[in-house]
């Protein structure tokens, strides 16, 4: 080591020293510091321990409000699900009932004015409860939503309960559950008793002390309740129940002229493209004659004859001579319920 590096090294030691000195000095004069009473040492823990306490209640404080507004909005979407539901359009109920033809017009009950009002051939849907009328004159047939054709004589109420009830009050109503094209079911209360139908043409008529059923085809069930007997009309006979409980039965024929009323309100099928033995079959179900050819020839020729046009809005024996007018086939109404169709 140089003599140089000594003194420099020298002067460092020296100079540390002399702070070391000082810092000494300094802490000898400020003295002992002096131990806390046990007054002042309650007061910084209980100062300590408030602060702790507020900082909790602050994060509760910051914790609930977030629930309530967690809270408020659940509410506010609950009630904003019925008022959104209520501004949003709602669906009209299902129909059960369609119409298929309007002769003059017919009144509605309007439940919520308990008035009725009269309603044309533009209203074709009708919603389970629909109570419907018919004035003198007028007619209304309807294709039941679960199959059938359901038609409404003049001057008569019911109301359409459900799919395959009616309420029948007053006048009469004819059912064909066009069994040929699909079974369709129908129930009919009355104030004389229920009707249970399937696959049947039948009408029935209410007046203030009797019921009357005519069976074209099936059979109908009548419940008449506990304290009288079931009974069961069928095809070609015609009930007639009283107030005090009597049963009367007669023969009534498919093709009496009183079931013209029904028979007028029957729906004209398409025949463009379609085989005339089609048309046939539904002119005697509607008309409830039988079919019979005057011989194989002639049958052999009606089951080749594929018919053309459109028939419109005609009666069923009016479309069978529009339909037969451009073959070499005619037809007669005999006296015996026979439509005969023979060579022209």
């Amino acid at each position: 080591m140089t003599d140089e590096t000594r003194q420099a090294k020298g002067s460092t030691e020296a100079t540390a020293e002399v702070d070391r000195d000082i810092v000494g000095e300094l802490v000898k004069a400020g003295g002992r510091r002096p131990t806390p009473s046990d007054a002042a040492y309650e007061k910084v823990v209980t100062a300590a321990r408030e602060a702790w306490q507020q900082q909790l209640r602050s994060r509760r404080n910051r914790r609930r409000q977030r629930y309530f507004a967690l809270a408020a909005a659940a509410v506010g979407l609950a009630i904003g699900i019925p008022l959104t539901m209520q501004l949003l359009p709602t669906s009209p109920p299902p129909a059960i009932a369609f119409t298929t033809l309007l002769d003059g017009h017919v009144l509605v009950l309007d439940a919520d004015e308990g008035a009725w009002q009269t309603v044309d051939g533009t209203v074709v849907a009708w919603p389970a409860g629909a109570r419907l009328r018919t004035s003198t004159g007028n007619r209304i047939a309807l294709d039941l939503a679960q199959g059938g054709s359901l038609r409404v004589d003049e001057a008569s109420e019911l109301t359409l309960a459900s799919v395959g009830r009616i309420e029948l009050v007053t006048g009469a109503i004819y059912f064909d559950s066009r069994a040929a094209t699909g079974i369709g079911t129908l129930e009919v209360s009355t104030a004389h008793g229920l009707l249970r139908t399937i696959g049947t043409q039948f009408e029935a008529a209410t007046f203030a002390d009797a019921l009357r059923i005519r069976v074209r085809e099936g059979s109908v069930a009548i419940q008449r309740g506990s304290q009288l007997p079931d009974l069961t009309g069928v095809a070609g006979e015609q009930l007639r129940l009283d107030s005090a409980g009597a049963a009367q039965n007669t023969p009534f024929p498919a093709h009496d002229p009183e079931w013209s009323w029904a028979i007028a309100l029957a729906d004209t099928p398409p025949i463009d493209g379609r085989p005339l033995l089609e048309l046939l079959d539904w002119v005697v179900r509607e008309t409830g004659h039988e079919l019979r050819f005057a011989d194989p020839t002639v049958e052999r020729q009606a089951r080749v004859i594929t018919m053309r046009g459109d028939l419109g809005n005609v009666s069923p024996l009016e479309a069978l001579e529009i339909a037969l007018a451009t073959t070499d086939l005619d037809h007669v109404v005999q006296d015996d319920g026979v439509v005969l169709i023979r060579m022209r």
